[in-house]
Formats: structure tokens, C-alpha cells, sequence
């Protein structure tokens, strides 16, 4: 890793403020959630673009506790989802448990 790349040095300064600000840092277009140290040793690449009036990164800084809630969602809406596909495929294909 190219410590003096542009690239890593972007990563460090992101990485310097998520660790700071006591957050990790989400990528929007990954869905993936990275601690400072992470995403330090991560080959992604921070874009600045402008964000109102202000350039800011193509990555967020969460607080933890809203990361572990927002993945949490995501788990209990995939569950139900598989719950769902799991009732119709049992309805369609009649497969019931079967009884002794």
C-alpha cells in the first residue's frame, strides 16, 4: 500500500475524522460499513463533489449505534421477506411437514 498516494492520504484524513467523531464510515453506493481502520487499509476511493454550497466526500460518518440499528432493519426485513417466500413456496408446492 502507497502510503504517500493521494488516495491513501484521503483515506487517512476520512478515516482521522470518522475516528474523532467517534463514527464509522458508510459507503452509500457499497451499503458498506467500515471502521476508520478499515477503511484506511480499504482500496476505496473518496471523490469530493459539491454537497449544497460546501464539497463534502462520496462517503458518511455514523455513529455506531445508528449503524448496528439501521443493519438490524435490514436483517429483521430480510427475515420477514424470506418468511414470506418461505410460506408461498410452501402453499404452492403443498409441502407439508409431515406427521407420524
Amino acid at each position: 500500500m502507497n502510503t504517500k498516494s493521494l488516495e491513501y492520504q484521503h483515506r487517512k484524513q476520512l478515516a482521522m475524522d470518522a475516528h474523532r467523531s467517534g463514527c464509522v464510515i458508510f459507503s452509500p453506493e457499497t451499503q458498506k460499513y467500515y471502521t476508520p481502520r478499515e477503511f484506511l487499509d480499504s482500496n476505496e476511493v473518496v471523490i469530493y463533489s459539491m454537497k449544497g454550497m460546501v464539497p463534502g466526500p462520496n462517503f458518511e460518518l455514523i455513529k455506531p449505534k445508528i449503524a448496528i440499528r439501521k443493519k438490524l432493519e435490514d436483517l429483521n426485513k430480510t427475515e420477514s421477506e424470506f418468511q414470506e417466500f418461505l410460506r408461498r413456496m410452501m402453499s404452492a408446492f403443498e409441502m407439508a411437514p409431515k406427521t407420524k
